[in-house]
């Protein structure tokens, strides 16, 4: 196990004598061989370790016994495309340099030893793979994180992920039409919507990125031992010096979104609560007034954070700053690892929505059923021991025929949710008998029935049909149900006795 500490080593490879080799190295030129030398020893250094690298911390000292994984390949490929940054800012000083300069100097011999430096560099990352493949990691913990709090996400981020992966812009643009179809049935907060989304990504890009900060931190080091190299050869070459970039940061950066909606969020709901009712509730105030604080301090003091990388100069930070951004580092997080076993543990306890048999022309809340408010259906009648010559399926043992009538409208030209066509399949209806066993896997006799809409295809928006349904279901049903997995809640309607008499709630 190869340990990497925080103690500077100076480079293997000792530097030109200046006594012995002044004469021929002079000026920008001695400088430049300096740093090369320097670099080609420290990424001889990473080649030569283990295929894992272990960072250990520097502070605080209680964790200095702790050690990350860094795989060897994650920190060659990301020092080398550093080096690369690094020899195309040298070879630009020094063609500036060869321009405006008088002095000795030989601009085409820097020039030359730049690319043969460059040529026995490994190739590099592109960023034509890096950047997709990386939108598509982001997107599939997206997609998994919407899963697993059981949001409407799923979709948006299942089709950007499908988007990304055929390169087909048409279809990213759909599937954010679609999620704003959705989210316009959260009127008048349609914000939130997309609020959620933009956490949900944030986050997922922060587990993207956690991985690759020991790799991070190893290079980091590698370049503070080369500091005064750099230092000396950019400024002889008049060389704009090169700025890594701050990974670490940017991951403390996406912490900061979810505190900020959460506080947004409590401060909208306790001004909704005040216009509707002159009350204000305190507990919203309070959480919404700490986050909006622990926000804005948080970005103060990673704002001071980036300007020290920067300037390479410490500035005023106080604690009140170090503070409020450890609280939004710990509440972040926090909300990140219960929040979706919340939303999971919530979304699982089913409501139940008792249904009576409705009339044909009957649309009470109490008969009608709905879907995301773009589709309606209604259970208009049930019926024992439908007449039907068909064989029954093997699944039941005592069967019988049961018929219900099944009436669908909708009132718009596409649905927010593409599921929302299949949402009445057959599948996701069941017939529960007197002891509450419910039977699944219905058998449709459509021979017996009318129509296959709805149940057997996709729901048209727009569209009213009625369907009448012949299934095989037990002799004592007594229960009616529909349970769609996409949605929470389950439908139940009363099975009326053979005789004829209709069950009420």
């Amino acid at each position: 196990m190869n340990t990497i500490s925080g103690t500077i080593k100076a480079p293997t490879r000792r530097s030109p004598d200046p006594a012995g080799d002044t004469a021929a190295l002079f000026g920008s030129a001695f400088e430049l061989h300096a740093l090369l030398s320097g670099y080609t020893d420290a990424l001889d250094e990473v080649n030569n370790s283990p295929a894992v690298l272990w960072l250990t911390l520097e502070n605080p000292r209680l964790l200095r016994q702790l050690a990350f994984p860094a795989p060897r390949r994650l920190v060659t490929s990301l020092f080398v495309r550093y080096l690369y940054r690094c020899a195309d800012a040298l070879k630009s000083g020094a063609m500036r340099r060869g321009v405006v300069s008088i002095t000795t100097d030989d601009p085409k011999g820097n020039l030359e030893m730049l690319e043969h430096f460059e040529e026995s560099l490994p190739p590099r990352l592109r960023l034509a793979l890096v950047v997709p493949v990386g939108l598509m990691i982001v997107l599939s913990v997206a997609y998994l994180l919407a899963w697993l709090c059981d949001t409407g996400y799923r979709n948006l981020f299942g089709d950007l992920m499908a988007a990304a992966i055929t390169v087909n812009r048409t279809a990213a643009i759909e599937a954010v039409q679609s999620a704003y179809r959705l989210a316009q049935l959260q009127h008048p907060l349609e914000a939130y919507f997309f609020a959620g989304a933009a956490m949900i990504v944030a986050w997922s890009a922060v587990v993207a990125m956690v991985p690759l900060l020991p790799a991070f931190y190893i290079v980091r080091r590698r370049r503070a031992r080369l500091a005064e190299l750099e230092g000396k050869a950019f400024a002889a070459l008049g060389a704009r010096p090169v700025h890594e970039l701050e990974l670490d940061l940017i991951v403390r950066l996406l912490l900061i979104p979810a505190v900020a909606l959460l506080g947004v969020a409590a401060v909208t709901q306790a001004v909704t609560q005040f216009l509707a009712s002159n009350s204000v509730n305190i507990a919203s105030v309070a959480i919404g007034l700490i986050s909006v604080a622990l926000t804005i301090l948080a970005s103060m003091e990673l704002s001071s954070c980036y300007r020290e990388r920067r300037t390479g100069t410490a500035r005023c930070r106080s604690f009140a700053t170090k503070v409020s951004f450890a609280l939004v580092a710990v509440l972040s997080t926090g909300l990140f690892a219960s929040l979706p076993i919340w939303e999971r543990n919530h979304n699982r306890e089913n409501i139940l929505w008792p249904r009576r048999i409705a009339q044909s022309s009957d649309h009470g809340d109490d008969a009608r059923g709905w879907l995301t408010n773009q589709l309606s259906f209604l259970v208009t009648k049930i019926e024992q021991n439908a007449p039907c010559v068909e064989p029954h399926g093997l699944l039941i043992d005592y069967p019988q025929y049961l018929r219900f009538d099944l009436e669908v409208w909708s009132d718009v030209d596409q649905f927010a949710n593409p599921a929302t066509a299949h949402a009445l399949a057959l599948p996701h209806w069941s017939v529960r008998d007197s002891n509450g066993k419910a039977t699944g896997s219905l058998y449709m006799h459509a021979k017996c029935g009318r129509g296959t809409e709805a149940v057997a295809e996709p729901v048209v928006p727009g569209a009213h049909t009625s369907t009448s349904v012949v299934v095989s279901a037990p002799k004592d049903a007594a229960v009616l149900q529909l349970d769609i997995p996409s949605y929470r809640g389950v439908w139940q309607w009363p099975i009326p006795s053979a005789a004829g008499t209709t069950q009420t709630n």
